[in-house]
This record gives structure tokens, C-alpha cells and sequence, in this order.
């Protein structure tokens, strides 16, 4: 004979470890019959036996994905950072004993520069792991209970665990705006209550934060000049421009300058008037801006700066008195002298 558990019953209840036993009696009799023409009483032997059933004390666990990734491309990713969630809610335990769910990571946040450099590492204490049911915790390299109360056995021995993992908003702006890829690993254990059993599962975190950059003119963008005294030509001007430019560049960056044009254009018509006449320095409060004399050719006005979200940049135009000689004998009037003044960046 046979002897079996439908699967179905193994679904609808649940195990816990230990051993189980039941009495089974066979008895089959044939009062005053007869098989094959033998008569009397005949049975089964032996007649009871003792069917037993041990179960194991165990908790593990029953994970279908181990490597969690996530892209950053935009900016507004930065300027208006939101919590960096990554969903574990699908893990499951099997288990035979109460469970107790540890988690702990097995470093900090290792970083390497998009396109080399030096590679560095973020606290983990940036990262902190959670859930429905579960107590939160700030990840260190130790490991940290997680569910003050333990996960029952359940019908089936299997339980869903909704871990979650997060870095918050503010976090995301300060430490993952560098282009480059992040990753951590987290590892978490399932245990019963003194730890005599457990089972770890190793899950990797990366999360890759592309090159992005933007630069723009703030504000009114026109510098305007007014030449109306005799003092103007003899000692030159300058205009301050506060805020002038906004940068955003998530790697060390350069920001250059030119002239869109050799000469100054009147009337859409270009002039004698050279673009050499202005020169751009550092504005009000700004350091670091190398001056340098418009040309056509683009010139490094800033060099080796760190990776920024939303820099203001003050900015000065002048023209010395020493090039102011050449407006003298300019044609005059209300119809500005126009050039355009172009800036650019590289990374480093």
C-alpha cells in the first residue's frame, strides 16, 4: 500500500517543525468465507502500524530576483528629488518556525566616476530599509532587527515579507547627482528565534546617474552700454551682472566664452567696431572667473569646477578706457551696436 499527502492539504495547512504520528489499523475479515477455497478469517499484517512524520525546523527563503537597478537622466531628478524607492515586496519565506527577518549591508555605497576617475565610497547610512509591518531602520554593516514581531507559520509554511529600501529625497540630490554608478548590497536573514537556523539572501543595489549639464542666462540677458559723456570714453564702464548665468553639470566641468561675431553689427550690418573692445571678469561677489577679451575663438573662463546643481554665476562686462577710444567716430543715435556673446562648457 500507499501512502500519501495530497498537495493540496500540504497548501491548506501549515507545518510546524516537530514530529507527528498517527495510529493506522488495517483489519479485513473473512468470516467464514473463503479465498481460493480456503476458508476461516484472514487479515491484513501486520495488523497496526505507526505512521510518523517529521518535520524539519527551517526558514528560508524563496527569492525569484536578487539585482535591483535604477537610471537617473534628468535633471529635475535633482532639482525637484523625490525618495528612491526600490520594491522587495514579492520576497517570500518558507519556514516551519516563527521567523525573525535581519538586514544588514555589507558595505558603504561604492561609487565610479562616469567615464574614470576615483572611485569613492557614500555612508550607507544614507540608505534605510522598511515596510509594511516593519520596524525602520538606517543600514550599517551590522545586522539590525527588522520585525519585532516574529512571522507565524502560516497554511502553506510560506509568508510574503514587504521589504522596502530607500534613500530619501535629500539624500538623492546630495550624494547620487555625480554622473556615475552607484551600488550597494544588502544582506538579509531569516531566523528563528536564537538564530540556531537561518538562511541569508544577498541582494546588489545599482543605480547609474547619467552625464547631464545645462547652462542658461538668468534674468534680463541684454548688457547695455551707454556712451553720453565725455567721462564715459575717458575712463571706460563696466556693467555688474548678479546671477548672470545658472550651471548645472554633475561631472568637473569648464565654462567657456566667445563672440558670435569678430565685429559689433549695426543695424544687422557689420561694423569697424571689433568684439575685443569688452572684456568679462568676475561680477560682484564671484571668485574664479578668469578675465579674458572676447574673440571668436572660445576661452576658458572657469576652470576645474566641481560638479554643481544650480550654480550662479555673477559675471562683469567692461570696456577699458583703453578700448573705449574706439567708439569715438561711431555713428550715434538710439540704434544699439549689437553683438552676441556665446557660452559653453565640457566636462573634464
Amino acid at each position: 500500500m500507499n501512502y500519501k499527502i495530497n498537495s493540496n492539504n500540504i497548501s491548506s495547512n501549515k507545518f510546524i517543525f516537530g514530529n507527528y504520528s498517527i495510529d493506522i489499523t488495517h483489519n479485513q475479515a473473512f468470516n467464514g468465507g473463503s479465498i481460493l477455497g480456503w476458508g476461516g478469517n484472514y487479515y491484513i499484517n501486520p495488523t497496526s502500524w505507526t505512521m510518523n512524520i517529521v518535520v524539519p525546523e527551517f526558514a528560508r527563503w524563496f527569492v525569484t530576483q536578487n539585482a535591483f537597478t535604477y537610471s537617473y537622466n534628468s535633471l529635475s531628478n535633482f532639482s525637484s528629488p523625490q525618495d528612491l524607492v526600490f520594491d522587495l515586496s514579492n520576497f517570500q519565506i518558507s519556514h516551519t518556525t516563527n521567523a525573525y527577518l535581519d538586514a544588514k549591508a555589507q558595505g558603504n555605497i561604492s561609487f565610479i566616476p562616469h567615464g574614470g576617475g576615483i572611485a569613492a565610497d557614500i555612508p550607507i547610512s544614507n540608505v534605510e530599509v522598511f515596510g509594511t509591518g516593519l520596524t525602520t531602520k538606517t543600514l550599517s554593516t551590522s545586522y539590525q532587527n527588522i520585525n519585532s514581531s516574529a512571522y507565524s507559520v502560516v497554511a502553506g509554511n510560506r509568508n510574503t515579507i514587504p521589504i522596502k529600501i530607500r534613500i530619501n529625497a535629500n539624500a538623492v540630490k546630495e550624494q547620487l547627482y555625480k554622473a556615475g554608478t552607484y551600488t550597494f548590497t544588502v544582506d538579509f536573514k531569516i531566523r528563528n528565534n536564537g538564530g540556531t537556523v537561518s538562511d541569508t539572501q544577498s541582494v546588489q543595489f545599482t543605480i547609474t546617474t547619467q552625464p547631464l549639464s545645462t547652462i542658461a542666462v538668468q534674468g534680463t540677458p541684454d548688457v547695455n552700454f551707454t556712451f553720453a559723456t565725455a567721462a564715459d570714453y575717458q575712463t571706460g564702464k563696466s556693467q555688474n551682472m548678479a546671477n548672470h548665468l545658472l550651471v548645472s553639470n554633475n561631472k568637473a566641468f569648464e565654462i567657456y566664452v566667445k563672440s558670435g561675431t569678430s565685429n559689433f553689427t549695426l543695424n544687422g550690418t557689420p561694423t569697424t567696431l571689433p568684439s575685443t573692445i569688452v572684456q568679462v571678469e568676475n561680477g560682484t561677489g564671484q571668485t574664479g572667473i578668469i578675465t579674458k577679451t572676447l574673440t571668436t575663438t572660445p576661452q576658458a573662463i572657469l576652470l576645474g569646477a566641481a560638479p554643481s546643481l544650480n550654480q550662479n554665476i555673477s559675471l562683469k562686462y567692461t570696456i577699458p578706457a583703453a578700448q573705449a577710444a574706439s567708439l569715438l567716430g561711431q555713428t550715434t543715435g538710439a540704434t544699439p551696436y549689437i553683438l552676441n556673446v556665446i557660452y559653453s562648457f565640457t566636462n573634464q
